[in-house]
């Protein structure tokens, strides 16, 4: 967190800055102007750094996950492994995309086990690129979720890309046994 602070405090504090030391110079205080913006900068980067900080942490704390290790980058992966043959694990992960608000598939491949889809634009990031990777298993299928920001310039996402693969995994481990409910009961013999 120390690290994504001093980016953030960096790429709001230089900017505002910058302007009030255009403002000072314009004002006719030319013996303050890197005292002004300098000060302008700090106070003001820190203050962004903290609130947008502390939003993105509070938002990711509140997405349900079974998880004790709190990640809150703005890149997500989970690894899971239902008892589906392949074939029916890759028509649920692709049921599982319609969890998630204006998502599109953009690409699929059986052969490759690959679903691609994006995310569409909300007020916490300007999109998400979703992908999932499936590998066959004996009896089973392993399944790869990840989500990350569709802008790589995305320092915070508040908790969006933990969203979209908790609620995938969610899905993916809730409607597995629906496909064991096709089976023929075993009747027992007297």
């Amino acid at each position: 967190m120390k690290s994504l602070f001093f980016k953030l405090l960096l790429l709001s504090g230089i900017p505002f800055g910058l302007i009030i030391g255009v403002l000072s110079l314009l004002k006719g205080d030319a013996h303050n102007i890197i005292l002004n913006g300098i000060i302008a900068g700090l106070l003001f980067g820190t203050l962004v750094s903290y609130l947008l900080i502390s939003l993105h942490t509070s938002l990711s704390r509140k997405v349900v996950t079974d998880s004790v290790n709190y990640d809150f980058g703005i890149i997500q992966t989970r690894r899971i492994e239902i008892p589906l043959a392949y074939e029916d694990a890759y028509s649920l992960c692709l049921q599982s995309l319609k969890t998630i608000n204006r998502c599109s598939i953009r690409s699929q491949s059986p052969d490759e086990g690959t679903i691609k889809a994006r995310a569409g634009i909300n007020w916490k990031t300007w999109g998400d690129n979703v992908l999932i990777e499936l590998v066959k298993g004996e009896g089973s299928t392993i399944v790869e979720i990840s989500s990350r920001p569709s802008a790589r310039s995305t320092l915070v996402d508040f908790g969006k890309n933990l969203d979209n693969v908790e609620r995938i995994k969610r899905f993916l481990l809730t409607q597995q046994s629906g496909y064991f409910s096709s089976e023929p009961e075993i009747s027992k013999g007297n």
